[in-house]
C-alpha cells in the first residue's frame, strides 16, 4: 500500500520536523503545523501538491524560493527553511497563531474603514520593501494575510514567482493558475511575465475593495467569467456600496485598479499614502508616520545611577520672569529615603507618594525587585509585588495604580498593573511601556514587534492595543497629559528629530535637536517639552526645554537650555526624570562600586566559586582572563589631565603583583587575549583619530600598534591564530574581519534576520566561531556558529535574556558561555559545536556580575556591581 503524504513526510524529516496536524489545503499546497525540533518552536510546514511537484524542476524551484528568504520585514512572514524531502517540495514559515483576513472577512463580511486602511498600509509598507529587493509577490489576496495580534503579516512571498520560474511552460501546461483571479492584475491574467511592482499595486486596491464592500472587484460563476470582468468592466462604486467612504479614499482605491499599469500608483507605499490621506482628508502638511522596520530595541529605562538637579520652576513656568542660568539651580535635592537600595522609582502625580523598585537579596536564591509605595515624608513603606526585574513604573494620573515594566518569577514578562493600596496584581501581558492616559484607566502604550516599535492604546480589560502606528528607529516616546498629542524621538538623516503627531498620527510639528540624551517629559499643563540634551560628569545636566502651543500643538519658539550641576562626580545615566503636577522633581542619586573576583573549580562544566577578591574601586571596571589562567588584564580609573581615563593593569595571579599594560586611555573599548595567551590586544578610542588596536606583549612589557581605524568606535570581540582581528560591523547585524597589520577590512560576515551581534570568539584552529546575537526583537539570544572560510551560519538554540555574557572556547572543543538571565542572575551554559546541543550548566554564585573564563575551564573572573543609591526631590520655589 503506497505511504500517504504524512508518511513520507514523517519519515523524510525525522530528526528535523515532527508533524502535529493539518491546516489546511488550497490549490497548490497543504498546511501542516508542525515542531522544529532543533529550535523547539512551531512552525508552518507547506508541502506542495504531488502534481505540481512533478512538472517542477525541483533545483530551480528551491534555488528561486531562496531568494525570498532575504526579505526581513516586519510585516512579512519570512520564509524559515525549504527543501526536497521523500520527491516531495516543502517550505517552511513561522507559525502564526491568529486567523487570515479571510477568516476576519468571512465573520465581519465588511471591516471598519480606518481599521481596513491601517491593515493595507501595513501589507503596502511590506510590498514596497520586497519591490525595493526586486520580489513582486503575484498572489497578494485575503488568505495570504495573516493577523497577529492585529498587525497585518504577508505570507507566500515569492511562491508564486519560484513556481513559474521552476515549471516554466510545464506548469502552464498542466493546468495549474498561478494566482488568483479575483485578484490579478489585467496584465498577469493575460499571461504577461514581465510583472513588475504596479501589478501588486492592482492586487492590494482589489483587496481594500473587498475589506470595504465585503466583496471583490469582480466576481463570476468560473475563472473566465472573473477574468473577463476584469478585462472590460469597471468596479461598482465604493460610494455607491458604502456611502460613508471618502471620495478621496474611492478615487485612490480606483486609481490602483486601473486597467493600464501606467495609471496606478508607481508604488506600494504611494498607493498607501493615497489611502490614509484620503480616509482622513488632512490638511496640507500633515504627514502620515512611517511604518517600516527598525533596528530599535527594547528601551529599558530603569533609572541608573546619577544626579539630575532641576530648576523646578524654570521647568514648570518656562523662562518667564528667570534666566536660564545655573545662578537659579538649587545646589541638590532633599533626600527622600535611606535604604541605600533603590533600583526603580516613580513620583506620583500630586507629589506626595514615591513608588520604589527596591533591590532585595536572599542569602540563598536570585534577588528581586520588591515594588512599594511610601510617603514622601517618611514612614513605614507598603510592599505590593515582588518581580524579578522591572525596567519601568510610571503612575496612573488617578494614583490608584502604578504601572510596572517587568518580569516576575512564572516566566510571564511585560505589563503588570499594581493597586497602590495593595491588593491582586493584574498582568496585562504586553512587554512594553506604558504612560496613563488622562485620568482614566486606559494606558498608551510602545510596544517592541520584530524590528519596530508599536505605539497604541490598551484600554481596561483589552490585550491588543487600538488605534496604533508602527515607527522607525523610534528611540523615545511621550504623551501629553492631555492625550492629544504624542511626542516622538527619532534618528532622520543622521539627526535626533522630536515630532509632534496628534491622535491620528498626523504631524504637526517637528524640531531636529543636535543633542538628546533622556525620555522627554510633558510639563503638567502640557505647554511644554523636556529632555536632558547631554550629561557630564564634569559639568552637570542640559536640560532643555521647548513651549508646545496647546490649540495648534505647534512648537512655539526656539527651545532654551540650563546647564544643571552636580552636588557630586558622578555620571548621569537615568533616562528620565519624574515631574509632578506641581513642579516637583525627583531623581535618583548614587554609586556604583565594582568588586574583581577571582573564580575557580576543580574540572570544567561545573559552576565555579570564589577564591579571592583582586580589586575594587567605584566606577567602570573590565576584566580579561588569560588561556591559562595566570594573569587578568583589567581596567582601572586614573586621572589624566583633568579627567578620568581608564589604564589597563595586568595582575600576575601567582605573585600577586601588578604592571601597567597601557598608558591613561581617554576611552577605553575592548580587550582581547592572543589564543595562546603571550600578547593582549586593545582597541581605544581617541576623538578625531579613530579606534586604535594596540598589541601588548606579556614577556617583555612592549607595546606595538597594530592599526588605525578612522572614524568609528569599535568592539574588539576575536582575535584569528595569525592575530588578525574580529570586530562588531558598523550595521549592527554583521561581522568585519580585519588585517592583522593594518587593521583594514578582509571580510565580512552578515547574520540573516537583522540579529545584532555581540559576541564572537574564533575557535582555536580559525576555522569556525562561536557567536551570540540578539534577535531582531530584542528579547532573545541566538547562539549559533559562523564557518569562517565560507561564511555560512548556522543556529543552535534561543535562550530568552536579560543581558549578553561571554563566550570561551575550551580545551576540549566545546564552548561554554554565560547570559545575564534576570537583572541580578547570570547562567553558565556549554555548547556541543560538533553534536549542535546545549546545556545548561547552573546559576553563578555572584549576583550583578559578568564574567571570564580561561581556556583550561578551572578558572574565571566575576565582575561584581553593587547599587547604593537613593531619591531625591526638588521642590518648586
Amino acid at each position: 500500500m503506497p505511504r500517504t503524504i504524512a508518511e513520507r513526510l514523517t519519515s523524510a524529516l525525522a530528526g528535523r520536523y515532527v508533524l502535529e496536524r493539518e491546516l489546511g489545503a488550497g490549490g497548490m499546497a497543504t498546511v501542516w503545523l508542525a515542531r522544529d525540533l532543533r529550535h523547539d518552536r512551531a512552525v508552518a510546514l507547506k508541502v506542495l501538491r504531488p502534481e505540481l511537484t512533478a512538472v517542477l524542476g525541483a533545483e530551480r524551484f528551491l534555488d528561486e524560493i531562496r531568494l525570498t528568504a532575504r526579505l526581513d520585514h516586519p510585516h512579512i512572514l519570512t520564509l524559515i527553511d525549504s527543501g526536497e524531502a521523500d520527491g516531495l517540495l516543502f517550505y517552511v514559515l513561522p507559525y502564526v497563531r491568529g486567523e487570515s483576513l479571510r477568516a476576519r472577512l468571512d465573520h465581519e463580511k465588511q471591516l471598519p474603514l480606518d481599521d481596513a486602511v491601517r491593515l493595507v498600509r501595513q501589507v503596502a509598507s511590506a510590498l514596497a520593501y520586497a519591490h525595493s529587493h526586486g520580489v513582486v509577490h503575484r498572489d497578494i489576496k485575503p488568505e495570504n494575510i495573516l493577523l497577529h495580534e492585529g498587525e497585518a503579516v504577508v505570507t507566500d512571498f515569492g511562491i508564486a514567482l519560484a513556481l513559474r520560474e521552476a515549471g516554466g511552460t510545464r506548469l502552464t501546461e498542466s493546468g495549474l493558475s498561478l494566482g488568483t483571479p479575483q485578484y490579478m492584475s489585467p496584465e498577469q491574467a493575460t499571461g504577461d511575465r514581465e510583472l513588475d511592482a504596479r501589478s501588486d499595486v492592482y492586487s492590494l486596491g482589489a483587496v481594500l475593495y473587498e475589506l470595504i464592500t465585503g466583496d471583490p472587484p469582480h466576481a463570476g460563476t468560473t475563472v473566465q467569467a472573473v477574468i473577463a470582468k476584469l478585462l472590460t468592466e469597471k468596479p461598482t462604486s465604493l460610494r455607491t456600496l458604502r456611502n460613508t467612504v471618502p471620495d478621496a479614499l474611492e478615487k485612490a482605491v480606483f486609481k490602483a485598479l486601473s486597467k493600464v499599469p501606467a495609471d496606478r500608483f508607481t508604488g506600494a507605499n504611494t498607493f498607501g499614502d493615497a489611502i490614509a490621506a484620503g480616509l482622513t482628508q488632512p490638511e496640507r502638511g500633515s504627514e502620515s508616520p512611517p511604518s517600516q522596520r527598525s533596528l530599535w530595541k527594547p528601551m529599558m529605562l530603569g533609572v541608573g545611577i546619577g544626579l539630575a538637579v532641576v530648576t523646578a520652576t524654570w521647568l514648570l513656568l518656562g523662562t518667564r520672569g528667570v534666566a536660564a542660568t545655573t545662578a537659579n539651580i538649587p545646589e541638590a535635592g532633599v533626600p527622600a529615603t535611606y535604604f541605600g537600595d533603590v533600583l526603580d522609582f516613580a513620583l506620583s502625580p500630586d507629589a506626595q507618594r514615591l513608588a520604589l523598585g527596591r533591590l532585595a537579596c536572599p542569602e540563598r536564591g536570585r534577588c528581586e525587585t520588591v515594588v512599594e509605595v511610601r510617603d514622601v515624608r517618611g514612614g513605614i513603606s507598603l510592599p505590593l509585588a515582588r518581580f524579578l526585574a522591572t525596567y519601568d513604573m510610571r503612575w496612573s494620573r488617578d494614583g490608584r495604580y502604578v504601572d510596572v515594566t517587568a518580569a516576575d518569577s512564572t516566566g510571564r514578562f511585560g505589563l503588570f498593573r499594581v493597586s497602590s493600596l495593595g491588593g491582586p496584581v493584574a498582568y496585562l501581558g504586553l512587554f512594553g511601556f506604558a504612560q496613563s492616559v488622562g485620568r482614566t484607566d486606559s494606558l498608551f502604550v510602545g510596544v517592541s514587534v520584530s524590528n519596530f516599535i508599536r505605539l497604541g492604546f490598551l484600554l481596561p480589560g483589552e490585550t491588543a492595543q487600538r488605534d496604533t502606528a508602527s515607527f522607525v528607529g523610534l528611540d523615545a516616546w511621550a504623551i501629553s497629559p492631555d492625550a492629544a498629542r504624542i511626542a516622538l524621538v527619532q534618528q532622520r538623516g543622521g539627526q535626533n528629530q522630536i515630532r509632534l503627531v496628534d491622535r491620528r498620527w498626523r504631524t504637526l510639528d517637528s524640531l531636529s535637536v543636535p543633542e538628546y540624551y533622556s525620555q522627554p517629559r510633558w510639563s503638567p499643563p502640557g505647554d511644554a517639552l523636556l529632555w536632558v540634551a547631554d550629561a557630564n560628569s564634569d559639568v552637570g545636566l542640559r536640560v532643555v526645554r521647548v513651549e508646545v502651543d496647546r490649540a495648534s500643538g505647534r512648537f512655539r519658539g526656539s527651545p532654551r537650555a540650563v546647564t544643571v550641576p552636580f552636588d557630586m562626580p558622578q555620571s548621569f545615566s537615568g533616562r528620565r526624570l519624574d515631574i509632578a503636577d506641581d513642579g516637583t522633581i525627583a531623581y535618583v542619586s548614587g554609586v556604583t562600586p565594582r568588586v574583581l573576583q577571582l573564580m575557580s573549580r576543580t574540572r570544567a562544566g561545573t559552576v565555579p566559586s570564589v577564591v579571592r577578591r583582586i580589586v575594587g574601586q567605584t566606577g567602570r571596571l573590565s576584566a580579561f582572563i588569560s588561556p591559562n589562567g595566570g594573569t587578568i588584564a583589567f581596567t582601572r580609573l586614573a586621572a589624566h589631565k583633568g579627567s578620568a581615563t581608564d589604564q589597563l593593569i595586568a595582575f600576575d595571579v601567582a605573585a600577586g603583583q601588578e604592571r601597567e599594560i597601557s598608558p591613561p586611555l581617554q576611552h577605553f573599548v575592548d580587550a582581547v587575549w592572543t589564543n595562546d595567551g603571550t600578547a593582549l590586544i586593545y582597541a581605544s578610542y581617541e576623538e578625531g583619530v579613530g579606534t586604535r588596536f594596540t598589541r601588548w606583549d606579556r614577556a617583555t612589557d612592549r607595546r606595538q600598534l597594530v592599526g588605525t581605524y578612522p572614524g568609528r568606535s569599535l568592539n574588539l570581540i576575536s582575535v584569528m591564530p595569525d592575530e588578525s582581528l574580529f570586530t562588531i560591523g558598523e550595521d549592527g547585524a554583521s561581522v568585519e574581519h580585519l588585517a592583522r597589520d593594518t587593521g583594514e577590512r578582509v571580510r565580512r560576515f552578515p547574520l540573516p534576520g537583522g540579529q545584532a551581534v555581540t559576541v564572537l570568539v574564533a575557535a582555536p584552529d580559525g576555522t569556525d566561531a562561536a557567536t551570540m546575537s540578539w534577535t531582531a526583537s530584542g528579547d532573545s539570544l541566538v547562539i549559533g556558529s559562523l564557518d569562517l572560510r565560507s561564511g555560512a551560519w548556522k543556529e543552535f538554540t534561543r535562550l530568552f535574556a536579560e543581558g549578553t555574557g561571554t563566550m570561551r572556547w575550551l580545551a576540549e572543543g566545546s564552548v561554554e558561555f554565560t547570559i545575564t538571565s534576570s537583572v541580578s542572575a547570570s547562567e553558565l551554559y556549554r555548547l556541543d559545536p560538533r553534536r549542535g546541543t546545549v546545556t545548561r550548566l547552573g546559576e553563578l554564585a555572584v549576583p550583578f556580575a559578568s564574567y571570564n573564563f580561561s581556556r583550561d575551564g578551572r578558572w574565571a573572573t566575576a565582575v561584581e556591581r553593587r547599587v547604593v543609591s537613593n531619591v531625591y526631590l526638588v521642590r518648586p520655589r
